[in-house]
């Protein structure tokens, strides 16, 4: 009964298991936070991929039932839109110095659509996934890499059809 009533060292073995957690929530905040910045990152070059694709664009004749030329209407130029979106993409990764923070990215892909339905490519769709080195996870938890995923839309502005 004395052994149970014998309080001494209970504050250790309690320091200990708090020191581990505290550590183990650190290492946790530290490398999502960073993982969530990066994203973010991510996420922007998307954008600017998605944007340069939809910028190569080019103006189609809007034909009547009868065959007569009713206006124009602008649409990607697909041999154009995924070089410029692929070379918007590699310029912000070697600008970002990726390599250097631990990110991998692991697939690119990009391809026009129509988005609106009216036979008529009109936007660009980028989706970027991507595997970020842990610092400190990876130690502790045995979790070398946290995989992010980006994806976005960029569409033509049209007017209303050129007359």
């Amino acid at each position: 009964m004395r052994i149970l009533r014998d309080q001494k060292g209970t504050i250790t073995s309690y320091a200990a298991i708090l020191m581990t957690l505290i550590l183990l929530f650190t290492a946790l905040g530290l490398d999502l936070g960073r993982a969530f910045l990066l994203k973010h990152q991510l996420q922007a070059m998307c954008d600017a991929a998605s944007l340069a694709g939809a910028s190569a664009v080019h103006a189609e004749f809007l034909y009547d039932d009868y065959g007569g030329i009713k206006g124009q209407i602008l649409v990607v130029t697909v041999p154009l839109c995924d070089e410029y979106a692929q070379d918007i993409f590699n310029q912000n990764i070697a600008a970002a110095g990726f390599d250097r923070e631990g990110v991998t990215v692991t697939s690119y892909h990009g391809w026009p659509f129509d988005a609106n339905g009216d036979g008529y490519l009109d936007s660009y769709h980028a989706e970027i996934t991507a595997e970020i080195r842990t610092r400190l996870l990876g130690p502790i938890m045995g979790m070398d890499t946290i995989t992010v995923f980006s994806k976005a839309e960029a569409a033509v502005k049209q007017k209303e059809p050129l007359t």
